[in-house]
């Protein structure tokens, strides 16, 4: 039998990494390096921070709830395609392929409110893109 691997909030192994941390933070003070403490966690770093700016948390948020949304919305799209390219009826077929439409405009129209682009705008141009993946699954249909 092998010895169970010690967890990272096993009391051993946060005790080593606190004390590690410790002697760390002396080695750094000794040595004149910046030190900067968040909790109980120490980061050493070697230079100096840096003058550049950083991206604002609202941007970083922005990005990642548009990512979330467009890939949701994108595979529910390709969902209704693929479901329209196998379905047996062919009005259900072109319905599906109506509802890629709609939903890839939905797609396209709710990454731009997340970036607060006004619709009336030349944002309005992305619109066309969503109809794409319902227009191609409506030309593979009718084939």
């Amino acid at each position: 039998m092998t010895p169970r691997d010690r967890h990272l909030m096993d009391p051993a192994v946060l005790r080593a990494n606190y004390e590690r941390a410790e002697r760390a933070r002396e080695q750094a003070r000794r040595e004149g390096r910046p030190v900067s403490t968040r909790g109980e966690t120490v980061y050493v770093t070697d230079r100096p921070p840096s003058d550049r700016p950083g991206m604002a948390l609202e941007t970083v948020r922005r990005i990642v709830i548009a990512a979330l949304v467009v890939t949701t919305l994108v595979h529910l799209t390709g969902g209704f395609v693929v479901a329209g390219l196998v379905a047996d009826d062919r009005p259900a077929r072109i319905g599906l392929e109506v509802m890629a439409s709609v939903t890839g405009v939905l797609t396209v129209v709710s990454a731009l409110l997340v970036f607060r682009y006004d619709l009336r705008s030349r944002a309005a141009l992305w619109l066309p893109l969503g109809l794409v993946p319902g227009l191609l699954g409506l030309w593979l249909t009718l084939q």
